[in-house]
This record gives C-alpha cells, structure tokens and sequence, in this order.
C-alpha cells in the first residue's frame, strides 16, 4: 500500500468518525513528515533556479569574451598583414578567413570585410518538465543537480 493511498484510506476513516486516538497521532505524524518533504522540495527548487541563473550567466559571460578575442584576433592579424603587405608592395594573400566567420579580402590596398559572422544561435533553456527531470528523487547533493542540469543545458545548446 502507498504512503497516498494510505493517506487517502485514514481520511475516509476520519469522515466516517472511525478513527482512534492512536489513528489520528499516526495521521498527523505522516502530515508532519510530508510537510517536512515539501519543504525539503521547495528549498532543492529555489537552488536548482538559482544554479541555472547562474550557470547561465557565466556562460553568456564567456561567450562574450571568447566573441570578443576571437573579433580582436582577426582585427589584430588584419593589421599585420596589410603592414606587411603594404612594406612589400604587394598582397601576401589575397584572403582572411576569420574562426568567427567574417571574412576578408584585399582590395585597393587594403582589407576589406566582405562576409560579416552568423549571428549565435539564441539560448535555450530547460522546460519546466525538464527542470525537474534534474531533481533527483534519492537525495542527490547540489553538485549532482548542477552537474544534471549542465548535461541537459550541453545537450540543448550544441
């Protein structure tokens, strides 16, 4: 017999009047130690929020900084090769292909942006359904919910 059904057998009891002083002690115990559960749920439901924020953040954070030195590093090696090329007179070569996408092409004496980047692809969260599918059932710690809720996040943004 489950806990629920349990439950739901002691309160048909009580609305018949049928129960005994040691019924109603076991009835309030088992309130007390599900009320206890959910508050032990609500608490594991506010850190797991709190760790997505997080984990989000610090991941639109290094997005920023890998965009950034990726723009600096293509800026940068532009700008070596058209000194170079403007001491030597003539296109070391002809085009720049930059890891973020943009692309150059040498023209009149100077690089020209031919090909801007894509734009990222925009974030995706999880689901509620998928927010608590992170929230183990057996007690796992707040690392075993960050590192479930980093595997779910990898799989949805890659």
């Amino acid at each position: 017999m489950t806990e629920q059904s349990l439950a739901l057998q002691l309160a048909d009891s009580a609305d018949a009047c049928q129960l005994t002083v040691h019924d109603c002690f076991l009835v309030a115990k088992e309130l007390r130690r599900l009320h206890d559960l959910l508050g032990k749920a609500n608490a594991l439901a506010r850190i797991r929020a709190n760790k997505i924020d997080e984990l989000e953040q610090q991941i639109t954070k290094t997005e920023a900084q890998l965009g950034e030195s990726v723009w600096n590093y293509g800026e940068l090696k532009r700008e070596q090769l058209a000194n170079q090329q403007k001491t030597s007179g003539s296109p070391v070569v002809s085009e720049l292909h930059c890891i973020c996408g943009a692309e150059w092409e040498w023209h009149n004496h100077d690089w020209e942006l031919v090909t801007t980047p894509q734009p990222q692809r925009e974030w995706v969260g999880l689901t509620e359904d998928e927010v608590i599918e992170c929230t183990p059932t057996w007690g796992g710690t707040v690392e075993d919910v960050a590192r479930l809720i980093e595997a779910k996040l990898k799989e949805k943004n890659t």
